[in-house]
């Protein structure tokens, strides 16, 4: 049986967040992070409101998290898999959700059931395909503290 946790944390975000995670995770556990890619939010813009908005995003270090309604820092995917290497964490799964739907103008489209499964099917053949992967809009490694 897998034990999932969600960790509401009392610390502010910064670069010692999976650091503090890892003191977690047991020999033979495993820590599943996921976070939004800066790389992806650089595509968005570009695609949705142009070169200009993509070089705006691109020089930001900052993202405002409407969710939320705060800024979050952006944490690149080979800064996360040094963080997690770091904290004695081995990586064991690298993968990616919203590879092509982020990319797609037309939302509307997505309303059709027919078109939507078909997006669906396709997220699930990149997921864990590079250099799709280094793509998606939200980023997950899995990583496992040796036994």
């Amino acid at each position: 049986m897998t034990a999932w946790t969600r960790f509401p944390s009392p610390w502010p975000a910064d670069a010692g967040d999976v650091r503090r995670l890892a003191t977690a995770v047991r020999p033979g556990g495993r820590l599943s992070v996921m976070v939004p890619n800066p790389a992806s939010m650089v595509l968005r813009q570009l695609v949705t409101d142009g070169p200009e908005a993509a070089l705006t995003e691109l020089r930001a270090d900052t993202k405002h998290a409407v969710t939320f309604d705060h800024d979050v820092r952006k944490v690149s995917t080979s800064d996360l898999e040094a963080d997690l290497a770091a904290a004695g964490l081995r990586l064991t799964g690298r993968f990616g959700t919203r590879i092509a739907n982020d990319l797609l103008t037309d939302n509307e489209a997505k309303n059709d059931p027919a078109y939507f499964d078909t997006l669906l099917e396709l997220e699930r053949a990149l997921c864990d395909q590079e250099p799709f992967v280094r793509i998606a809009g939200m980023c997950q490694l899995v990583a496992e503290r040796p036994g």
